[in-house]
């Protein structure tokens, strides 16, 4: 695909990751297009087109045409809300339908941003799948609806465009929010934490190894059909990333306390707070050689660099 100026298309135009993307392929030689909910306006190489809540595929068509990547950026992630019908609504029905779109249009590329939480659902053996399946239906319904959106994709039988599923786990960077953004907060405020017993170990993915992934899987001429993890090189225990962020705020890691895990747990069953135990706690691993063989690519951001971001 370096041979000719493509034409990738990305939606959710105006969420977090989209924009870092945008950034980042605008010195490209691509023809970029973009399509949000939102107004935004369109720069120099970048094309924006304002699209109504349900992506009617009326309107849609002449922004689809000649589109030689889909880039679907577009979804709901964690909600305070519990409505499992808005997840499937936005993460599956309209993931489908634009796959089927793009299909329809001979789209050559078609990249969902999935998530790797997906791991905890997924099984080869259509038994065990279904009981995990209802094991966490209705207690995660982002993972669900991801699981749910690439299933879909699965069954669009179509030998000319190539659906790629790419599984990023939590994604952190300037401009992160939810939990992430909660510890950046507490260390800003000097607040002490009781994490120094947490000796979990967990993947995580910086904003910008995630878009330069894309990027490349944008430009590849490789043959790419599948799903795949990716993540940083490294992995990192929630206690050594407040002390980590401690530092980056110049503060002290004396606010970074022990408390022995079962007593943790318990004062966060007390107060209800289970569920944020479980966050903080809870070890997560995968592997990200397939798609770095794959590509022949490595993150461009190694541990000294990505927390940068931190001391502004």
């Amino acid at each position: 695909m370096k041979d000719k100026k493509a034409k990738v298309l990305i939606t959710g135009g105006s969420g977090w990751i989209a924009s870092n993307l945008i950034e980042l392929l605008n010195h490209e030689n691509l023809d970029i297009h973009v399509i949000s909910r939102n107004n935004i306006k369109s720069s120099n190489n970048i094309t924006f087109h304002k699209v109504n809540e349900e992506y009617e595929e009326e309107g849609l068509n002449h922004i689809f045409k000649g589109v030689d990547v889909l880039v679907h950026l577009a979804g709901i992630a964690h909600q305070k809300e519990k409505n499992a019908s808005k997840y499937k609504l936005i993460n599956e029905v309209l993931t489908y339908k634009l796959a089927k779109l793009s299909s329809k249009n001979k789209v050559k590329r078609f990249i969902f941003i999935s998530s790797a939480k997906v791991k905890e659902l997924n099984n080869d053996n259509e038994h065990i799948l279904n009981r995990i399946f209802k094991l966490h239906k209705g207690k995660d319904f982002y993972a669900t609806s991801k699981f749910n959106a690439e299933k879909l994709l699965n069954t669009i039988l179509d030998d000319n465009m190539e659906i790629i599923c790419l599984r990023p786990p939590l994604v952190y960077g300037e401009g992160v929010k939810a939990n992430f953004n909660l510890l950046m907060r507490a260390a800003s405020y000097r607040f002490p934490l009781p994490l120094r017993g947490l000796k979990n170990v967990r993947k995580m993915v910086f904003i910008g190894n995630l878009v330069a992934c894309i990027k490349e899987i944008i430009n590849s001429p490789k043959t790419l059909k599948g799903s795949y993890y990716v993540c940083d090189d490294f992995d990192i225990s929630t206690s050594d990333l407040y002390d980590l962020i401690l530092i980056k705020k110049n503060r002290s890691k004396l606010l970074n306390f022990y408390l022995p895990k079962p007593l943790l747990s318990f004062i966060c069953t007390l107060f209800f707070q289970r569920n944020v135990f479980k966050k903080l706690s809870d070890e997560f691993l995968i592997d990200n050689n397939e798609i770095k063989n794959k590509l022949g690519w490595e993150p461009p951001f190694d541990k000294t660099q990505v927390f940068n971001f931190l001391e502004k």
